[in-house]
Order: structure tokens, then sequence, then C-alpha cells
């Protein structure tokens, strides 16, 4: 693939800039300061994005995404077609347990929300996961779970390259219990060491930073991931076991479990 012209990765790095600050917005100074972009090319993009509706420009000179990017938002969205069918219900969970849920797909080596509910009580809040970020050994374990063996050497090989031994058998050694249980959760044990499945023990409490399953295209055979994530507080073994099966379940169509 050929190399992409200069001005065409500067427009996708600030579409990337403000889709991993949603609901901001920032001034000329600041966007050419993170971005590295000389100020005079900066200026020249910015004001033509906003031409066109794809960023909004406020009174105090600070800019936002526009709403010419909704209409395309939905056009894009509607490629990914299991998701536009449990959208209802990724609502529905996100408020009945009052954590954040996102739906994932990966795109080239980037892990992107393509889509998120947060509970009114979380708007704005910091425990949201950015809107993308770049596939490692570890975003890429809800991947995994659920990929091809050959997907899943590639993935053992790079955690054990870039992980502590022990940490690294903790890691592999939560595939097949993930697979077992149709979920994956992602956090920290009491011990400190990364929380899988098999390290669930009853009674006990763990900081969880999500729980996902996959969902799957019947047409395309293309896995996406649905998280709960977002928790502010410890939970048991059987709260994350339950929630577990409620986001299963979901990504099943099965809707979210009667009470």
């Amino acid at each position: 693939m050929g190399r992409a012209a200069p001005s065409v990765d500067r427009v996708v790095a600030v579409f990337n800039f403000f889709a991993s600050h949603p609901r901001q917005s920032f001034s000329l100074s600041n966007i050419v300061s993170s971005l590295k972009i000389s100020r005079a090319s900066c200026h020249g993009l910015l004001i033509a994005l906003t031409e066109a509706g794809y960023l909004y420009r406020d009174r105090a000179k600070h800019y936002s995404l526009g709403p010419a990017l909704c209409a395309i938002g939905e056009i894009a969205q509607d490629s990914f077609l299991p998701i536009v069918y449990i959208k209802d219900d990724i609502r529905r969970i996100a408020d009945h347990l009052g954590v954040i849920c996102s739906a994932y797909g990966l795109i080239r080596s980037d892990v992107v929300v393509l889509h998120r509910a947060v509970p009114a009580a979380m708007i704005g809040s910091p425990l949201a996961a950015p809107s993308r970020v770049r596939l490692s050994d570890t975003t890429g374990l809800p991947f995994t779970v659920w990929a091809s063996k050959d997907a899943e050497r590639d993935w053992i090989a790079g955690i054990r390259a870039s992980t502590a031994p022990k940490e690294a058998r903790a890691w592999i050694s939560s595939l097949e219990r993930m697979r077992e249980l149709g979920f994956c959760v992602g956090g920290i044990s009491p011990a400190g060491q990364p929380l899988a499945p098999p390290q669930l023990k009853k009674g006990e409490h763990y900081l969880v930073h999500y729980i996902s399953a996959p969902l799957t295209d019947p047409n395309s055979n293309e896995v996406y991931i649905v998280a709960l994530e977002g928790f502010n507080r410890p939970y048991s073994s059987e709260e994350i076991l339950d929630l577990g099966r409620q986001v299963k379940q979901i990504c099943q169509g099965g809707g979210l479990p009667s009470k």
C-alpha cells in the first residue's frame, strides 16, 4: 500500500484527536500543540473542515466535532449490522447496571469504539476507555480468545515477549477458561496479578476493568466485542460471573436476562 499524502495524514490525525476526546472542544493552539502540525497548515485545515460542517467553531474560537459527521456516522454504523441490531440492548444494559457498555471492532491495527452507551450518572466520566486505541498484546485479548489458532499463536508470542513470565502465564492460562465461559474479564486480582477467570475465588472481590463477550457477524464471520466497563467499585466473583452471563446473553440475541 502506498504512503498517504501528508495532507491526508493531517486530516486523519485531526479526526482521531477529536474522537479520542469526546464532548470536548479545543483551541487552535491546543490542537497545534497536540498534533505537532504547523500553525498555518492546522488553521487552514480547521477552517476547511468547519466550512464543510465536519467541525464546529464556537464563539470562543474552540473547535469540536460538527453536525455533518452525524449522518456519515449513521451510514458507517449501518455497515456493522450485528451492532445495529443490539444497540437498544446496549443502552438498556448500561442504564440497568449503571456502567458503560461499548461495542468494539478491529480496524487494521486499532481497536475502535463502534457504539457506546453511557448511563446518565457517568456522562463525562474519566472511567470510559478511549474511543480508539492501538492494538497491543493486552488490548487484543478480548479478540484473541475468539480468534484463529494462528492469531492465538501470534498473541501468545507477543505476550511472552512483552510481560514477565509469571504474568504471561496468567494471561495465557485464561484463554481456555474464557472460551468455556463465553466471555472475557480484565482487571486486577487481590494479589495484584492480571485478573483471569481461573483466579476467581468465592467471597473475594476484584478490581474489574472490563467484562466482554463476542458478537459475530454470520455473513462475514467478523468478530466484534461488546464490553461492560467503567466499574467504580470492587466486584465479587459471583457478581463478575453474573455480569458476564448478562453481556453474553445480549451478544447471543437474548436481550437483558430477566430477574
